[in-house]
């Protein structure tokens, strides 16, 4: 039912073993397994990154998640009026709102002006370890805007405790037909 990170390498994938798997098939695409491996979950990524994820590390602040990249070209990315609704949301309903934005398009989010109040942004890196990094990077925020991506999603369950705002698209897919 799970396959374990370190079982799907590189050379497996090549190979075509696993061709029609990504690397965290298993954890990622089922939302209820995320939930109810949370706890294995925090201890493994705590074991290779060898930082705290139990506690919250950036509790009072929320993290924005712009992912446009590959989605452009598959009509999935989200529009700025999302952005907009999702920023106006959270001014409105955390207190002593503050936010950070992790996106791979930097320079679209550098040319709207509704980002300038960012705390931080920061970009993606296709590097295997950077994403690695980022995603654990991830983990620790109060609050999430994560659009329509399991990237920043998963994070975002897996930092959830009864005061965790989560704003998700709605519908997740705009082009798509999926049992979610």
């Amino acid at each position: 039912f799970l396959i374990p990170i370190n079982s799907v390498t590189e050379r497996n994938i090549l190979n075509n073993k696993f061709k029609s798997l990504n690397y965290f098939t298993g954890f990622w695409q089922d939302i209820e397994v995320i939930y109810r491996q949370k706890i294995f979950l925090l201890n493994y990524f705590e074991k290779i990154s060898g930082k705290s994820l139990q506690t919250k590390k950036n509790y009072h602040k929320t993290l924005f998640h712009i992912r446009r990249g590959d989605y452009i070209n598959i009509g999935e990315n989200l529009s700025i009026n999302f952005y907009k609704k999702a920023l106006s949301y959270c001014k409105e309903n955390i207190q002593n709102f503050k936010y950070d934005v992790f996106t791979d398009d930097i320079d679209w989010v550098k040319k709207e002006s509704i980002f300038n109040e960012a705390d931080n942004l920061f970009s993606a890196d296709k590097a295997y370890n950077n994403t690695l990094e980022t995603f654990i990077n991830m983990i620790g925020y109060g609050n999430y805007v994560v659009g329509n991506s399991t990237f920043s999603l998963i994070p975002a369950i897996l930092s959830e405790d009864e005061t965790t705002k989560i704003v998700i698209a709605e519908p997740w897919f705009r082009n798509k037909t999926k049992d979610l």
